[in-house]
């Protein structure tokens, strides 16, 4: 029996599927199962990481609400305080008027008052004076010296 080239190739390949198969069919069986149980075990995983960065993402979702929902607070409260600010501002601006509008009345009375008292001494000054001349023209000398004994008497 003659085998030629092409025989004794199939020959060697079939002798080596054989051994493959024998002694190989294991050690890359249980190499591709690894494989596979590897691929499972980082596709898991990813799925945790997703589950994870949903989380996450779900987390600062609801911390970016609550921000903003603070951050609304703050400008209301803010708003609220400068009103009331404003108010009493106003409050206060408006008793400062009121009291510097008294002290303005008060010194208007009291400068009527001075005038007043001006016009009444310069009144009776004047008086006196109109007096004393009237009395220098129409008195004569004896009537000086009566009326001098007269006051001296009065004071005496």
């Amino acid at each position: 029996m003659y085998v030629n080239e092409a025989g004794w190739v199939a020959i060697g390949f079939i002798v080596f599927v054989v051994f493959a198969w024998r002694f190989g069919a294991k050690p890359i069986s249980d190499l591709l199962n690894q494989r596979g149980i590897e691929i499972k075990e980082k596709l898991q995983e990813a799925e945790n990481l997703r589950l994870e960065a949903n989380e996450l993402l779900n987390k600062y979702k609801k911390l970016k609400i609550d921000a903003e929902n603070e951050a609304s607070d703050l400008l209301k409260k803010a708003e609220n305080t400068a009103k009331q600010m404003q108010i009493h501002s106003e409050k206060t601006a408006l008793q400062t008027i009121k009291q510097k509008e008294k002290q303005v009345i008060d010194k208007i009375k009291s400068a009527e008052s001075q005038a007043l008292l001006d016009i009444k001494n310069l009144t009776i000054e004047l008086s006196i004076n109109s007096s004393e001349e009237i009395i220098k023209d129409n008195m004569t000398s004896k009537d000086e010296k009566i009326t001098l004994e007269e006051s001296i008497k009065q004071i005496s």
